[in-house]
């Protein structure tokens, strides 16, 4: 059955919601799409999202079956490597005062390929190179502080901490009463999304 997806919600209790939908994933008992007859009318006027979620557009990363959401219930944010430039922070702005939701979740992920391509050092011309570029500060200091076996781990970890820093520091969002911005990685193995400190 559609469940309804409640704008406004403290942040505390959307994080709660977000993880109690990836335990359901995890035990391979999604209700995603059930009684899909009703959905398109019932988010027909209008969107209610209780939470945003940035996170790669890698095709092994779907939110909404990652956290067992329906329709209307996420607003989601997909980029190459989940980097957050003026686009991505514009649309954080928006989801936050025009859509009331209070938690923000910048998701990572296991064996990442953005960021594997930049500690590989690949060069890439136009647009491709510009998300490299905005990964390759958090592969520097991987590269400085890590194990070799343990570079991409660190920088896909740090990639994810440095889009919230930057979202903590948007004078926008910092005037929005009860946000809370977070970061997390999904286990492309287990399917478990962990949180990360920061």
């Amino acid at each position: 059955m559609f469940r309804e997806n409640g704008a406004k919600i403290p942040a505390k209790e959307a994080l709660e919601r977000l993880m109690q939908g990836n335990r359901i994933f995890r035990e391979g008992k999604i209700h995603l799409l059930a009684e899909t007859s009703e959905m398109p009318y019932l988010v027909s006027h209008g969107q209610h999202p209780y939470a945003t979620v940035i996170t790669c557009s890698d095709s092994r990363v779907p939110p909404e079956f990652i956290f067992d959401c329906g329709l209307g219930e996420l607003f989601v944010i997909r980029t190459a490597g989940n980097v957050v430039s003026d686009f991505e922070v514009g649309s954080v702005e928006y989801a936050a005062a025009h859509l009331g939701t209070h938690l923000v979740m910048v998701m990572g992920h296991a064996n990442c390929g953005a960021v594997g391509s930049t500690v590989e050092a690949h060069t890439n011309e136009g647009c491709l190179g510009t998300i490299l570029k905005e990964i390759e500060p958090s592969v520097i200091e991987a590269k400085a502080t890590a194990a070799a076996q343990d570079v991409v781990r660190t920088a896909e970890d740090l990639n994810v901490m440095r889009a919230v820093k930057k979202l903590r520091g948007n004078p926008v969002l910092r005037q929005v009463e009860g946000l809370m911005i977070i970061g997390a990685k999904y286990d492309t193995e287990t399917g478990e999304v962990h949180l990360l400190e920061g």
